[in-house]
């Protein structure tokens, strides 16, 4: 099952925007600082899924304002007061064998569509299982189901003048479906996330 991970920084690896109905801006349509009912409004009621993920600011839809076919639902970090700070492109699963290439194929396609707005990414591709299961290709879906290796990509957009459509941090990475597929996983974060997830953080620990 494709875990909702939300409020989790990239980093571990705001108000204010306007927000126009007719000409979306942002990765798939998405803007930061969106309301709730402004993506709603954007994508329709029919396209939000019940929320499992245990996380009250979590909105789950199955499409976006603008739309990619690579992937089948969008989770969106909405915070009460600043808007959308975060969101994840789940990717629909792709049919690979062991040796993951299809897969790898569809990873490689997305990071350089990514890099071609945002700039060169830090990619990885690591291993931490056994010699055997890692240098030989026909083990590496069995490597992922194990978490012994991790595909990814990262940019971090350090500078303020970098920060187009008030993106800071994108991660991609190859995720483990089946031993037969698997799918690509993209998530942003805009400007304010970091302080949002912090705020977030201590508002559990206060239960211990």
């Amino acid at each position: 099952m494709k875990q909702l991970i939300a409020l989790l920084p990239l980093s571990l690896a705001l108000v204010g925007s306007a927000f126009t109905q007719d000409k979306p801006t942002g990765p798939f349509g998405f803007t930061k600082g969106m309301t709730r009912e402004q993506v709603i409004q954007q994508v329709g009621k029919e396209a939000v899924k019940k929320n499992t993920s245990g996380q009250p600011d979590v909105l789950v839809v199955t499409t976006a304002p603008i739309p990619n076919h690579v992937f089948e639902s969008y989770l969106l970090t909405i915070s009460p007061t600043h808007g959308l700070l975060k969101l994840s492109a789940i990717g629909a699963d792709v049919a690979t064998g062991d040796t993951g290439s299809e897969l790898m194929s569809q990873f490689d396609t997305v990071v350089a569509a990514i890099s071609s707005k945002y700039g060169e990414a830090q990619t990885f591709n690591t291993c931490t299982g056994n010699d055997t299961e890692c240098d030989n290709s026909q083990f590496f879906m069995m490597t992922l189901h194990d978490k012994n290796r991790n595909v990814a990509a990262f940019w971090s957009l350090e500078k303020k003048d970098m920060h187009l459509n008030g993106v800071v941090n994108i991660m991609a990475s190859a995720n483990y479906s089946t031993m037969n597929a698997g799918y690509v996983r993209v998530s942003y974060e805009f400007e304010g996330f970091d302080e949002y997830a912090d705020k977030k953080k201590a508002e559990q620990d206060k239960s211990y």
